[in-house]
């Protein structure tokens, strides 16, 4: 079964400097910073619903931080103004959906914020971490359906072609109604 439940309770210390080097609109590295804030496998995670289907989800940290880089994008004139336009209401709406509560010592009467302070965030990591796993294991239980798919397919037509083995597509995949069934050919799949 395909989970997701990352635990962020621990908190992280991040400091927080607006005059970084890193994640610059168009700097040498930027697309490559930018790149390695989603995991290397991608930004969606796959869940295993009650009935067995397997469903795809994009991470909401992922999402915002892809959104991020399409913005910062748009300003090199290399994205649509209608995807950043979604992204920058995607971002207005989750952050005032969770937003950081956090008080922002200001500098003068405009309410000019620091550029640097002490910030307490969750543990992001941990997000990265359980999306790596998840990954890891949607790539076995898809190569295990594949096998299935494949000796189904030869039994139906070749072992006995009058039996109705009723194959369901599930999110792209064939997959067995008789769950007994299913078991016994992952086991020999082996």
């Amino acid at each position: 079964m395909l989970t997701f439940a990352p635990t962020t309770n621990s908190p992280v210390a991040m400091h927080y400097e607006a005059n970084s080097v890193h994640y610059e609109v168009d700097g040498f590295d930027s697309d490559e910073e930018f790149a390695h804030l989603l995991p290397q496998e991608g930004h969606t995670i796959h869940l295993t619903s009650s009935m067995g289907t397997i469903t795809t989800h994009t991470v909401t940290l992922f999402h915002q931080l892809k959104c991020l880089d399409i913005i910062r994008r748009e300003y090199g004139g290399t994205h649509t103004p209608d995807l950043t336009q979604h992204c920058l209401t995607y971002l207005q709406q989750t952050i005032l959906c969770r937003p950081y509560l956090g008080l922002e010592v200001t500098k003068n009467v405009a309410a000019t914020a620091r550029k640097s302070r002490e910030m307490v965030c969750r543990n992001w990591e941990a997000v990265y971490q359980e999306a790596r796993a998840n990954w890891r294991e949607y790539t076995v239980l898809k190569a295990q359906m594949e096998r299935v798919q494949g000796i189904v397919y030869q039994r139906s037509i070749f072992f006995s072609p009058s039996c109705d083995y009723r194959l369901k597509i599930w999110n792209g995949w064939s997959s067995i109604c008789d769950q007994h069934y299913v078991t016994q050919i992952s086991h020999n799949c082996h």
